[in-house]
Parts: C-alpha cells; structure tokens; sequence
C-alpha cells in the first residue's frame, strides 16, 4: 500500500519515482485493490512526464506507459522479480463495490460513487489482467485473496499472511541468512553502481595487476580528492577479476559507507574475517550465525582480531590460496577513541601472498604518515579529469537520468575550469538530472557554474532544497532545521528522529530523503553528511552570523533527547543494559547539544542521570571527562551531586518496586552501586582526591548497609576491593598509615576466607592488589628495599592467578619495579624495565595511548636525565606531554608532573629561564585544578621556581615565592621533602640584606628536617651568638651544638665551632686542656689545634700538640 505524494512531488512529475525507490528500501510488499486501477494514460501529460523522470532508475518503465502508476508499483514490487521479496495480495469483492457504489448513487454523492466503480471499461480490462497476473503466480506469494468481502475481512486476512511470515517463515529463512551475507549484498550493490560511472584508466588497472600477478605484491594505497573515482576503480578492478574464474584467489573488499556498520574498524575487520573464512569452506564456521557477534555479547578486542586474521589468511597461504583484501574510503571511517593511533587497526606484516589495497582522500595526513612514510605502500595518485574523461562522464552521467545536453550546453561546462574536479562535476551532473524544464537549462548551467568551489556548488545544492521540498505541508524553512541538526549531531540522526524532532510524515520525509541519499553516509542507521565541503555549505548558508537560529535547532534537539531521557528516568529501572539504543542515542546526542548552547545546567543534570552516566562512562572514559569538565564545576561539586543522584535513582526504584509489587532480586543499591566505583575512575582522572573519597566512602557505606540482601562473599569481595582502592588513595595523599592498614586488611581478609573455604580469581587477585599497593606506598617513601619485596612478590601472585588481566597487572608492577632501581640509581636497569613495560603496553592498550603510557615516558625521561642523557630526557618528556595532553587535556593535573620534569631538566641543563618557564605552567595546571598547598608537585614546582631564581641571582624575585613555600611545608610538616639547596641559598640571601631573625627562624625547621648539613647549624649558631647576650633566649632541644656533633659526629666544623664558643672566646683556656685530656675522640684534638693556630694562639697550640704526643706514646707503651 503506497504512502501519500506531497502536492509538490507530484506537480515536479517525481510521483512513480518516489513510488519505486520507497519499494526498493521496503521489506514485505502487501496489494490491496478495489475497483479503480488508478492513475493512467498515454496521453496524460502529467503522468508521461512522471515516467520520463523514473526512466533514468527504472529503464523498464518506458516499456509500460500504458499502465497505472498503482500497476507499476506492482510490477516493481513483485511481478517483475516474483519471489524476489515477501508479497501478498488482496482484491475486493465486486458485489461490496457495487453494493457501496449504489448507495453513494441513492445519495446523489458522486465523488463517493467514483471511488467503487471503474475509471473505464479499458481501466477494467487492465484491472483484470493485473489480478490475473498476480493470481498466476500464486506459488511465489505469502498469499492471495482474490473476493474479500469487506475491508474489514481483507484487513483481517492479510494481517494473518503477514504474523505468519513474520513468527514462521521469516525466522527459519533468517537462519540460513547471516549478517555476513546480508552486508555482502549491500557491497555488491555499491560495487555495481560504480561499475557503471567507471572512466576507464588503464594505467591505475595495470599497476594494480602487476602487482597482483607478483609472488609476494607490495600493498597500494589510491589516494585523490573526494569524488575523483576511487571507488569506480577499485570496482572495476574488482569486478573485472572476480568472473576470470580463478578459483585461486579470493577477494574481500569492504567499501566503507556503503552498508549499516561499514564504518567502524571492528566491524571491517570482523567482515573481512568472516567472508574470508567462507571462502575457505570452513563449515563450522560458514553460514553459522551463531559464531557471529550478537547486541549482548562481549566484543573481541582489535588485536585478538588482528591476530585471527593473520591465523586465516596463513591458512589460506597453506592452501595455496592468494587473498586480495581491499578496504574503500578510509577517511569515511567513523572517528576512533580520542587515544586511539590512527590506523592502529589496519592489518600489516602480512603473510606472503596477500594483497592489500586501500584509498584515502589525498587530504588524509594520517594515511599518509602511517602507509606511505611508514609502511612504504605504493601509490596511486588519481588525477584530475581532462576533458575527454570530462565529456564522456558527463554522456554517461545524464543519460543514466534520461537527459542529454546539447553540443552548446555540453562544451560550456567542460570548458569551466572546476567541473576538472570529479565532485565539482558530479553535483554539477546530478543537479541538472534533476531540473526539470529544458527551456530554462542554459540559465541553470550558467548559474551553477557560478560556484567558485564545490563548497559554494553545494551551497547552490542546498537553495535547490529548500525551493524543492520546504513545502506548505512542512515548516518554511525544512531543509534548513535538518541540515543544520545533521550538522551539529554528535553522531548523525536516524530517519525516526528526524521525523520526530521536525514533525514530518514519512510522505513528506522520504523525497527528501531521496535527495540528500547522494551526499550522505550512515553509520548503524544514523545519518551523516558525508562530505566535508557540504559542511562546510550548511555552515555558511545556516550558521554563519545566524545564532539564534543555530539555538532554535539546538533546543529542539535538546527538547527531543531530554523527553526521552525523563521518561526512561521516570520509570525507576534499576538497570539498563549497555547496548540500549535509545539510552545510547540519548548519551551520544543530549549532552553534545548542551554543550554546544552552554547549558552548564542541563548538561550538569544530564550527566549526573545514573543511566546516561553507565552508557558514557562505558563508551569512553576520557570523553566522560571532558563532558564533566564543560560543566565549570569543581569535582568535588560534581561528587556532591553524582551521590545526590545516585540516592535519589535508588530512592525512586525502590518505590517503583513498591508500586509493582517487585520483592526478589538485586537491591536498587546493588543493582547500580558499581556507578559509585566508575565515578571514582572518573574523579581518580581528575586528580580530585576529596571528592573520591566522598564517593569510595558512599559505596563502603552501601555494601555494610545490604548486608544480608546480597551474596555475603560477593559483598565481603566488593568491600575489600573498595578498601584497596581507598588506601591507593591515601598512598597518593601521603597518609601512608592509613594507607597500610587498609591494605593488610585486605591481606588479612582474603587469607581468612581462603583458610574458610576456596576463593576465586577475583579474591585471589585483590591480595596481589593490596601487596603491589603496600610496595607502591613504600616506593613513595622513597623505602625502595621493603617496596622491592612487595612488589615483587605481588608479580608471583598474580602469576600464580592466571587471569584475562594478568599481563596488565604484572606490567604495572614492573613499572614500578622500574622506579625502585630508579632511585636505588640503577638507571640502566631502570629502563631496561621500562622497556619490558612498553611492550607489555603495545598488547594491552593495542592501538590507544592512555594517560598510563604518557605516565611511562616520563619514567624513562627520568631515568635518561640522571644518567645526564638529557637530549634523550626531552624526548621521551614530550612524547609524555602530547599523550597525557589528548587523552586528559592541557589542564590535567597529570600535565603539571611532565612540565615539572622539563623545568628540572632545563635546570641541570643551566637554561634558567626555560626552567622557570616550565615549572610556572606546572603551577598554573594545579591552581586550575584546585591543587596547591597539600599537592607534592605544587611545592615542588614552588621549590624549583626559587632554585631557578636563584642561579640567576635574582634572590629578590624569589623571596615571596620562598616565604610561601616554606610556610607550606612547615605547615604541614613535610621539610623533609624540601629542596635544601634552594632553602640555603635564600637563607643566606636573607642574611646578606640583614634579615638575620627571619634567617634563623628558617634556619630551624631545616636544621630539625632529615636533609640539613652540619653547615645549618654553623650557621644558626653563628647568628645565634651573634645576638647580644640579653636577646638570647634557651636554645630548643635539637639546636645546641653538642646536639649537631652528635647528629654529625665527622663533621669537624662542628668541633671547632664548640671550642671557638665555649673555650676560646671565653679565654678558658685550661679548662680546654682537661677537657681534651678526658675525650678519646682525636676530632677534637685536630680542631682545638686548627682554632689555635687560626686565632694566632701558638703556645696553646704547642702545648695542645705536645699533651697529644705523650698520651700517643702512653698508648703505644
């Protein structure tokens, strides 16, 4: 049954067009017919003109001029190919139509009359060969119902034809069809298209098959604009050698674009793996659904894909079969984790007898680093048309649509210098198929190529649009509100949405539809224009200067997403799975459009929906991040309110479970407590350390509250892994008692339910957990011994558990192993484990740069700058920064460590002012953050900002920057942790300009911290005595010098300072004497000679020299 025409569609003679290409996108084809035949005639016009239009798709059209549109559409949906697609018919009884039509008479109601008799007695000739045709082929239809009595009936029957095939037939025959199969088709179709528009080129054909014919051909990549032809010839090619009957070579090509999920890289990859599998008649394996992935089932990762293929393609090499694999349209790919390394997903080191083929536009840098500059593919550059290859498109081109232009019109547009543009051309071709009045052609080819480029061509595109389809059925300005939606869509919009958001009807949706099908992409369904100069025209056209309009369509989609997201919200589910299409549709697209208007509110709330944060957090949690932070909220504001959400969603299950009587299953706290533990990475990747420990409480608090509402292991498990993670926590907020106490107890906790029965891989990996966390607490203090035993013993048990994530685990312990013999000054050793790590990453983050390998490279920049390979240093820095930088952004806190690191590096390398320079935006990234007094890298950033300072000598411009720093870490006890050099030279400064209070006020805390030298107590002592005698007040304990000797027992500054203060200076000579006679320490004998002979005081000294000399032969005697 054919949907409504638009008036429009119909005066512009597009109705058997639209009619025919409507039965190519349907299913199931049901007839229903009554009395009338419908729209026909050779002498109507109107109608005549409709089949010139269809003539270009639809050739076989020309033949039936005679028949009605009803009739056509009947041949295009079955009679032309019976059994082709599910159909079913049904014809009314004449006696209900004669019945009606005599009623209608009675009534004097004409037009109703019409409707139950013949249009004439041709109409019900041609009306009874139709049925007769039908009829005849009965064996190829679901069914036929010939003399229903009454709509009702007919409703009834067909309805029952289609259940049937719906729950019977089209099951069983979906088993034998599989995905694999179904997308083959579709490339096929796409394939056969271009087989068509190909302009031979010989030379491109030849390269492709020397290579081919080779033993072991170098891959090729075809790079050109968009629209120069790359996917005609590769077709061509394509379809050229897979009719030569060589059984012994087998061809996967996958043009991306070209059918539902063509765009994403798993997807290709699992296409070219199962094809390839079918072609090597592995019948376990071929025609077998079940072994393809279904919406619930875990995905493969792109490596154990990878090596599946290379396992495939070796066995094909064993049957000594070649593989030609080629991949169309890499830059219609849809965009990877913002982590992921361009390409990481493209098969390499293929085995002998592969071939791979692939094309990019030429604008596509990436394709060019990764397989020209990389991997040394060859390439084929295609050109731009001559006028030849110009003339012959455009014969081709028009004649496909029924049109021809004359020798005038023809020479015009080859002459123009950007129809050389294959894109430029084929706008230029597919608009002028599409214009309908010949009398006006010359002004339309004139104004056409008064584009200067094919984004302005395309503007010209989007004016036609607008005058074709925003009809008085549709809002003015249509096409406008879509395209623009299209635009600033996240991930494309479904034809449904469209509909939906714009209140269109399918009727008026599907012309449209049609017109745009050339210049769009779908990805699963969702609509994308697929060329970035169309971009680039509905920008200029509908958005540039044009804000408000830009906010009309944003808070339209806006209204759509947000509804949905209420209503799912509303209905107290306590989970939904992951793979929710209107869940997913609502993550990928609501908070996208409050970004875009600065709806920090709605996009606050949004986030903080329990479902829409599960989906996010599982698609990326690097993206999450950057959501959060467009909300301008402090993190730890964002924790307030995630646990506000999360009580109020579990408040609102319960009582929807009150409702609906629901008593068993999962708690609605359990049922979603593990949102607490992904909004704790989320707050980990902030750095926010108080607001994750607000959410790690929170998800404690509600594992003691079930207790006895859930499994009591899985709860006990759940709530030690939490107090793993707390203590991570406090290891990194230097509470280190805390710290370990945590993390025994979780020892503790796993040993005791070992000794009571068996645990699981899970219990048996948080005790490796807790023991790496006890090494990585001792390694932040700088303990390496103890740190080496637990970290090495962590590695044995996760040996010992032997699961999925074992590689991970012992990788990240070995990073820190890297770091003990880091600052046990194994740098050699330091890197060679560096070095295991960095292959250890290439398998575990295949193809993706986390955070976690920016964090490696700053390891092994360390390590190079002690050993002083500082050019080696920088490198493996800024390799550090640009990771860091795209997975977490410029302002993450983890970018102020590597700015450190290459401010210290300047350092060393006397370059003070970089070094300033560097530490200041480590500064800068941390008091964004929130991060100053309590974070370890703002006071040492601080620290250096002074030490850089004073190499310079600007002692003054460090001064404030000193005060503050060391009122940091008195305040909070960590001088310790200082950097004495600094602290000493700014003391001395102090000194210098007669601030000799403030000297030895500071002088203290550095004496008492476990970095000061003999040399700050010489130097206390000397301002101290310094002092007249009246403002000298007790020295505290810890001060005095018999304290420093003993601090610093071979340090004879000391002893000479002691005897300068407490003999010399008070002329008690003989009572220096005896002391020396009753000390065996020689120290002081060498410095009470050193002070005598430095005060002039000779006969002291002789008589000191002449005691030591009688108490040595004492001794000896």
């Amino acid at each position: 049954m054919r949907w409504g025409i638009t008036k429009e569609a119909g005066e512009n003679a597009q109705v058997i067009n639209i009619c025919l290409r409507e039965l190519d996108r349907s299913d199931v084809f049901v007839g229903f017919l009554g009395k009338r035949y419908g729209w026909h005639g050779k002498d109507d016009k109107l109608l005549q003109q409709n089949f010139d239009n269809a003539i270009g798709r639809h050739l076989w059209v020309d033949n039936v001029r005679h028949h009605s549109v009803t009739a056509v559409e009947f041949m295009h949906g079955h009679l032309n190919n019976p059994g082709d697609i599910p159909s079913c018919f049904a014809f009314r009884s004449k006696e209900y139509d004669e019945k009606l039509h005599k009623e209608a008479k009675r009534e004097k109601d004409t037009k109703k009359a019409a409707k139950y008799t013949s249009e004439s007695d041709y109409a019900a000739k041609m009306l009874d060969e139709l049925r007769l045709d039908i009829v005849n082929t009965k064996d190829k239809l679901l069914d036929v119902h010939v003399d229903y009595k009454d709509p009702e009936e007919g409703a009834k029957l067909l309805f029952n034809t289609i259940w049937k095939y719906l729950t019977n037939d089209l099951l069983i025959t979906e088993n034998d069809v599989t995905e694999s199969m179904r997308q083959l088709a579709e490339h096929d179709a796409y394939l056969a298209a271009r087989v068509s528009i190909y302009l031979p080129q010989d030379d491109h054909i030849n390269k492709l098959d020397a290579a081919l014919y080779s033993g072991d051909p170098r891959p090729y990549i075809v790079m050109g604009d968009v629209g120069s032809g790359k996917s005609a010839l590769l077709s061509n090619w394509i379809h050229q050698h897979r009719h030569d009957n060589n059984n012994d070579t087998i061809w996967i090509y996958h043009f991306v674009g070209a059918a539902s999920g063509s765009t994403l890289p798993k997807q290709i990859l699992n296409r070219i793996i199962n094809d390839l599998t079918s072609a090597l008649k592995e019948e376990e394996d071929k025609n077998d659904k079940s072994k393809e992935k279904g919406d619930g089932e875990e995905e493969m990762a792109v490596w154990k894909l990878l090596e599946n293929l290379n396992l495939i393609l070796r066995k094909a090499r064993h049957q000594e079969k070649k593989v030609v694999i080629v991949i169309d349209g890499l830059n219609k790919i849809q965009q990877p984790k913002k982590i992921a390394t361009a390409y990481y997903w493209v098969p390499k080191d293929l085995p002998l007898g592969v071939f791979m083929v692939l094309s990019t536009s030429s604008g596509d840098e990436a394709a060019h680093e990764v397989f020209i500059l990389e991997q040394k593919y060859q390439v084929i550059k295609i050109k731009h048309l001559d006028n030849e290859a110009k003339q012959e498109l455009c014969v081709r081109a028009l004649k496909e649509s029924g049109k021809e232009l004359s020798p005038y019109q023809l020479k015009k547009v080859l002459n123009a210098k950007l129809t050389n543009n294959p894109l430029y051309l084929m706008i230029i071709l597919w608009e002028l198929s599409v214009f309908g009045s010949f009398r006006l052609l010359d002004g339309k080819i004139d104004s056409l190529l008064e584009a200067d480029s094919v984004a302005a061509l395309f503007v010209k595109y989007l004016e036609r649009l607008e005058e074709d389809y925003n009809t008085d059925e549709t809002d003015a300005d249509l096409v406008q509100q879509i395209m623009t939606a299209l635009v600033l869509s996240n991930k494309g919009l479904a034809e449904n949405e469209i509909q939906s958001i714009f209140g269109i009807t399918s009727h008026a949706w599907s012309p449209l539809y049609f017109a745009l099908e050339k210049f769009t992409i779908s990805h699963f369904g969702l609509i994308n224009l697929g060329f970035k100069e169309l971009v680039q025209a509905v920008k200029e056209r509908y958005l540039h200067n044009n804000k408000s309009f830009r906010e009309k369509i944003i808070h339209k989609m806006i209204e759509h997403f947000e509804e949905k997201r209420k209503d799912i919200s509303s209905q107290g589910l306590s989970s939904l799975p992951v793979s929710n299409t209107a869940m997913t549709r609502i993550a990928s697209e609501l908070p996208n459009f409050q970004k875009l208007i600065n709806d920090k509110e709605g996009l606050t709330q949004t986030l903080m929906d329990q479902h829409v944060f599960r989906n996010l957090i599982v698609a990326e949690r690097y993206e999450l991040l950057d959501l959060i932070k467009e909300t301008g909220l402090k993190m730890e504001k964002i924790a307030d309110l995630f646990l506000e959400s999360f009580d109020r969603t579990i408040t609102n299950i319960y009582l929807r479970r009150l409702e609906n009587g629901i008593e068993n299953g999962k708690t609605p706290g359990e049922s979603l407590m593990h949102n607490l533990r992904n909004m704790g990475i989320i707050l980990e990747l902030a750095c926010d350390f108080i607001g994750y420990e607000k959410v790690m409480l929170r998800y404690m608090k509600l594992l003691e509250n079930v207790k006895g509402k859930m499994d009591e292991k899985k709860r006990i498990t759940e709530l030690m892994e939490n107090k793993y993670y707390m203590a991570c926590l406090y290891a990194d907020r230097e509470r280190y008692e805390e710290c370990l106490e945590l993390h025994t107890l979780v020892i503790d906790t796993v040993t005791k339910m070992a000794e009571e029965g068996e645990v699981d891989t899970t219990q048996k990996q948080l005790k490796a957990f807790a023991t790496h966390g006890i090494g990585v607490m001792y390694l932040k203090r700088k303990e390496t011994e103890p740190a080496k035993k637990y970290l090495t013993e962590s590695i044995a048990l996760h040996n010992e558990n032997k699961s999925s994530e074992t590689l991970k685990h012992v990788t990240e312990a070995t990073v820190n192993l890297g770091l003990v013999e880091l600052y046990d000054g194994n740098y050699d050793k330091s890197i060679e484990n560096f070095d295991i790590v960095l292959k250890g990453y290439e398998e575990i983050y295949f193809g993706q740069q986390p955070h976690e390998l920016g964090n490696l490279y700053t390891n092994i920049g360390l390590a190079y700058r002690r050993k002083k390979d500082y050019d080696m240093a920088e490198k493996m820095y800024r390799k550090s920064l640009v990771i860091k930088a795209n997975a977490l952004g410029w302002d993450n806190p983890v970018i102020s460590v590597t700015y450190m690191n290459l401010g210290t590096l300047e350092m060393f390398r006397k370059n003070y002012l970089k070094s300033l320079e560097y530490n200041e935006k480590c500064i800068e990234v941390l008091v964004k953050n929130d991060r100053t007094d309590e974070d370890m890298y703002y006071r040492m950033a601080l620290e250096n900002v002074v030490q850089s300072y004073c190499e310079q000598g600007k002692y003054a411009e460090a001064l404030p920057t000193y005060r503050r720093i060391f009122n940091i870490l008195v305040k909070l006890n960590q001088m310790n942790n200082c950097l004495p050099g600094a602290h000493r030279k700014m003391i001395n400064h102090l000194i210098d300009i007669g601030e000799k209070e403030e000297a030895a006020e500071k002088l203290i805390p550095l004496i008492r911290c476990s970095k000061s030298k003999a040399s700050e107590y010489i130097t206390f002592h000397k301002l101290y005595n310094d002092k007249p005698a009246d403002k000298r007040q007790q020295l505290p304990d810890g001060l005095s010098l018999n304290a420093a000797i003993k601090r610093f027992p071979n340090d004879i500054s000391l002893y000479k300072l002691a005897i300068e203060h407490d003999y010399i200076q008070t002329k008690q000579h003989e009572k220096l004497v005896q002391f020396l006679k009753d000390s065996s320490q020689q120290l002081w004998w060498n410095a009470a000679i050193a002070v005598c002979k430095k005060e002039g005081l000779n006969e002291l000294r002789d008589e000191i020299e002449q005691l030591e000399g009688e108490l040595i032969n004492d001794r000896l005697t």
